[in-house]
């Protein structure tokens, strides 16, 4: 299985999580960065700059919390604009 197909098996909706059989130890996160830099490498790489620099930003300076909390706000913020959405429907 390359990168390729594990960023296909996330785009299809699946919960991927990736491990070293012979050292039993979880390198999902690793494996979902390289495809992060790999799209961000083409010239026709879609992937949000803002998104980018609060990656960096949370990963550099803030606390898994702070992480959490700028998250569910996002995450409210999208539901609360959904939910408006379908009322208008």
């Amino acid at each position: 299985m390359n990168l390729e197909d594990v960023a296909e098996m996330l785009k299809k909706g699946h919960d991927v999580r990736v491990g070293r059989r012979r050292f039993g130890k979880d390198i999902t996160r690793l494996i979902l960065t390289q495809i992060i830099i790999e799209d961000a490498k083409t010239p026709d790489s879609t992937f949000p700059l803002d998104l980018l620099r609060q990656m960096i930003i949370t990963s550099g300076r803030a606390s898994q919390e702070t992480a959490l909390a700028l998250h569910e706000d996002d995450a409210g913020h999208f539901t609360r604009t959904r939910t408006g959405r379908c009322r208008q429907l």
